[in-house]
């Protein structure tokens, strides 16, 4: 293992080989990592706990899940595995198969993968714009209906 000092001085990242096995925070001299990594699962978890209530509540014909970050991993293979944490999570997509949508919608995962599925069969749309190539795109909702 190997640890290596970002530019970012309250960051120290750790290697095994050529593998990201952990981060370490620090704030005034104090290492703080596991603090930091709770407080980022716990906003993840509110995350999906508020898109679930949310998407629950609704009463249409038409469900779109519209999110930040992404609900599955389908559309994060362009980027490196060890950030794959901070572009979304699995609970987002857990919370969307729960409620039902016929489509999602993410932005934030800038080198990625247009097209995916959550595990209940969603359709997933990254609709950053460096991935879909211009300004706006038209997805069409009967498909697969």
């Amino acid at each position: 293992m190997r640890a290596a000092d970002p530019v970012e001085n309250w960051l120290t990242k750790i290697y095994d080989r050529d593998i990201l096995v952990d981060l370490i925070f620090r704030t005034t001299g104090r290492r703080t990592a596991i603090g930091k990594m709770r407080e980022f699962a716990s906003h993840t978890v509110e995350l999906a706990s508020g898109l679930r209530a949310a998407l629950g509540e609704l009463d249409s014909d038409v469900r779109i899940a519209l999110t930040h970050y992404s609900p599955i991993s389908d559309t994060l293979h362009s980027e490196p595995l060890e950030i794959y944490p901070f572009l979304g999570s699995y609970l987002l997509g857990e919370a969307i198969d729960a409620c039902g949508a016929d489509l999602a919608l993410h932005g934030h995962a800038h080198a990625d993968t247009e097209r995916g599925t959550t595990p209940g069969g969603i359709r997933v749309r990254n609709v950053a714009r460096p991935v879909i190539g211009t300004e706006y795109t038209v997805y069409d909702l009967e498909e697969n209906r």
